[in-house]
């Protein structure tokens, strides 16, 4: 979960490029792969490969 500019997103914490745990950068707000270099933006948007999905959205009531 991150929030931006007061608007709070849910998404995987899992690169869907092979299973990397991301990792929130706070200088450039986006999610990053540490496994293979994959941004994500904050709303799971795919920014930078080698990716080719974006993030699955968490529904935040389960």
């Amino acid at each position: 979960m991150s929030t931006v500019d007061g608007r709070t997103r849910s998404v995987s914490g899992v690169c869907p490029h092979l299973g990397g745990i991301l990792r929130w950068n706070d200088a450039e707000r986006s999610w990053d792969c540490p496994l293979h270099g994959s941004r994500f933006a904050p709303d799971g948007e795919l920014l930078e490969g080698p990716a080719t999905s974006p993030l699955v959205p968490v529904d935040r009531d389960r």
